[in-house]
């Protein structure tokens, strides 16, 4: 018997065969009349394609990180100032976020897999640039171009998971799928430092080459198209009866694909409902960045003198706590929806809590033990505490489990305006605090840092107490008291699957 609001997936072979376009071809048992459109893959199919498109994203934060430890090498081969080659690091986040207000409409309109596709081409041409990049002007354009590449992966990734599991499972796998978010931080460094120890900062991006080129492969081989309105018109041409029986026929097909200009997924960002938490989710991220990036510097020099391949391994403190961090925080953010279904803020409930009570301790820790220069272990500390709470703010919760809830038909767009604002606003940070901490020290800097971060997690955790108030109200229980027009009533979780006999 399954659980009430999930689905029950049908018997469908885990290894389908494809279609002429390549994609994984759809079989419905006969008499699957109201079956639900997440049915459509087995449990197995779902996670396979959830593990390809969870490893395809790694290469985001790996393409970042593996840069990172090899700074101070090429500041000196291309003899150039501390200040450019952090803007080599910003403008690959920057772009990284502006490009997902193109890349998340053109999956919403075009499809999956020609949108993954597209990214790659322009990630690997990048990449090769990169390879021979003569001077630090080149390679900042050429990180630019990179950036623009991954955001393709992140935002299509995210949407891949709204097409194929319910609401009801959907922070699980957002947890599971942002995992890759935190492996890229764990063996990027290490990865990146060894290289350049070895082979010189060069080689980091021929490491991000073949890395490319076997990103391509997975995309091709394991990830079908999932664009739920393609998928249903695909199955109205090959099986017209069966397509009819799908529960969610009418709503898709009231919903076309279409481009969104760039600045309409913006427009989610300040929608009420959304805006305090997506402005913990880029301030969290921003932050953790930010540290991430002053932290070479500090560690390359007296009394800490580490070399690459060592500070690199200081990084895996980071990306272990949010590995542990994400797919906990998925779980809970399930089982808090599951229990209030009609009150869609309740995902976000613990992991907000979470944040504001860890991430203020982390940032305030990193600030003062950079400062006095205090034992290793006390960095280590700092930077896992900021991963824990970055991983339960952006990626296990909620925000993108919450917000592709929210915005089903545009989850591509609605994935790539969180992205967008996490990614320009690490960009930012980045840039700002590479001047800020020469100028005042990174003790005074991030504990200002830390003062913002509880201010604008403090109003997204009011604002899930207040909607929680005003779901229990009485006046909200009373089936005579009207909806306000334009609200509607959004339940986080799946209704039940119609067993047939």
């Amino acid at each position: 018997m399954s659980k009430k609001g999930d689905t029950e997936a049908l018997d469908v072979d885990s290894s389908p065969d494809r279609d002429a376009d390549g994609d994984a071809a759809i079989v419905i048992p006969p008499g699957a009349v109201g079956s639900s459109i997440y049915d459509l893959h087995s449990n197995v199919q779902r996670y396979i394609i959830l593990a390809a498109t969870a490893f395809v994203s790694i290469i985001v934060p790996f393409s970042d990180t593996v840069y990172l430890p090899a700074l101070k090498a090429i500041r000196d081969d291309l003899k150039t100032s501390q200040e450019l080659i952090a803007a080599s690091v910003s403008i690959y986040m920057f772009t990284a976020g502006l490009a997902s207000l193109i890349w998340g409409p053109a999956s919403d309109r075009f499809g999956r897999r020609m949108t993954y596709f597209a990214s790659s081409v322009t990630f690997l041409g990048a990449t090769f640039g990169c390879i021979f990049a003569p001077s630090i002007g080149v390679l900042i354009a050429l990180r630019a171009l990179q950036g623009a590449a991954v955001a393709g992966y992140l935002a299509n990734g995210s949407a891949v998971i709204a097409d194929i599991f319910p609401p009801s499972q959907r922070g699980t796998a957002q947890g599971l799928f942002m995992v890759s978010l935190l492996i890229g931080p764990v063996i990027g460094p290490v990865a990146g430092g060894g290289l350049s120890d070895a082979f010189g900062w060069r080689s980091t991006m021929i490491s991000l080459a073949a890395f490319g080129g076997l990103v391509t492969a997975i995309i091709a081989l394991l990830v079908p198209e999932t664009h739920q309105y393609m998928v249903l018109k695909r199955l109205q041409s090959s099986d017209p009866q069966r397509a009819a029986g799908i529960k969610e026929k009418v709503a898709i097909e009231q919903e076309p694909p279409v481009f969104h200009a760039p600045w309409v997924p913006l427009r989610f960002l300040i929608e009420p409902s959304i805006a305090p938490h997506s402005t913990v989710a880029f301030i969290t991220f921003g932050i953790n960045l930010a540290a991430l990036t002053e932290i070479p510097a500090a560690l390359a020099a007296p009394p800490y003198s580490l070399s690459p391949a060592i500070i690199g391994v200081t990084f895996l403190s980071d990306g272990i706590a949010g590995l542990v961090g994400s797919p906990l925080g998925g779980w809970v953010s399930d089982k808090s929806a599951a229990k209030h279904p009609d009150e869609p803020e309740s995902r976000l409930w613990y992991n907000t809590l979470s944040t504001l009570v860890v991430m203020p301790m982390g940032i305030l820790l990193y600030a003062w033990s950079v400062e006095y220069k205090t034992h290793l272990v006390v960095i280590i500390i700092s930077l896992s505490l900021m991963g824990w709470a970055w991983a339960w703010a952006v990626c296990a919760p909620g925000v993108f489990g919450y917000l592709t809830t929210l915005k089903q038909s545009a989850a591509g767009a609605a994935s790539a305006a969180v992205q967008t604002s996490m990614f320009v606003s690490s960009a930012v940070f980045i840039l700002v605090s590479s001047v800020a901490v020469k100028a005042i020290g990174p003790g005074a800097w991030f504990s200002a840092m830390t003062g913002l971060e509880i201010v604008v997690t403090a109003i997204a955790l009011w604002q899930i107490i207040r909607k929680k108030r005003e779901a229990r109200s009485p006046a909200a229980a009373d089936p005579s008291v009207a909806t306000p027009a334009g609200d509607a009533v959004i339940s986080s979780v799946a209704p039940p699957h119609i067993v047939m006999a």
